[in-house]
């Protein structure tokens, strides 16, 4: 499906998500940290839009990650509703922000995985610091996507992830994703709005795109 502005899920209604007690992550926010307008990112960081951890600032490498920006991220998660206590995959992870919005929002898990263990590193020490508990994230740092098979008997409710543009890396990945999924869950990836991808909902924010699968569509 050709990368479309945003508009009407074209495959129909999302599953609905079971809406559970998901074990709190840290103390709630100060109510002046969780005010709804969204927070702006600063230089050399990106800032979580939502949730526990609003406002809180991940940092990003100065060359060779393009975090997902914060108009796309904010639409996809409104599409992905509610997270509470899902177990979460985040592929080419860079600076971690898809998943560490994912855990912001209840999900109870994410796995981060990159090629960059020194970004891992930097990404685990902010979590410690924002007083995420590992039983709630772990970092992986593999090869994509041949490291994939690392994962072999694992399996998630949502996979996230943002290959590098014009790498050919998204192509290669999206038909190993399968037997990683349970069987109502969902995968989100971005990517230029010149690339075509199909049998997914595809929505366009700027020069990209996202795109999402249910499990059953694949």
């Amino acid at each position: 499906m050709r990368c479309g502005e945003g508009g009407p899920n074209r495959r129909g209604a999302h599953r609905p998500l079971h809406a559970g007690s998901a074990t709190s992550l840290v103390t709630p926010l100060p109510r002046s940290q969780s005010a709804t307008r969204r927070p702006p990112s600063g230089p050399g960081g990106v800032r979580i839009i939502a949730g526990t951890f609003r406002g809180r600032l991940l940092q990003v490498p100065s060359s060779g990650v393009r975090p997902t920006s914060s108009r796309a991220r904010e639409a996809l998660f409104s599409r992905l509703g509610n997270l509470h206590d899902l177990r979460v995959l985040d592929l080419y992870c860079g600076s971690g922000v898809l998943g560490a919005e994912a855990l912001s929002r209840g999900a109870a898990h994410t796995l981060f995985v990159d090629r960059n263990p020194r970004q891992l590193a930097v990404l685990t020490q902010t979590l410690e610091q924002w007083g995420v508990g590992r039983a709630h994230f772990r970092t992986l740092p593999l090869e994509l996507p041949g490291g994939l098979r690392a994962l072999g008997g694992e399996r998630f409710d949502l996979i996230l992830l943002d290959p590098p543009y014009g790498t050919g890396l998204l192509q290669q990945t999206l038909p190993l994703l399968a037997p990683l999924l349970h069987p109502d869950g969902r995968i989100a990836a971005e990517h230029p709005s010149t690339e075509t991808l199909e049998g997914g909902d595809t929505r366009r924010y700027g020069s990209s795109c996202i795109t999402v699968w249910e499990a059953s569509w694949l």
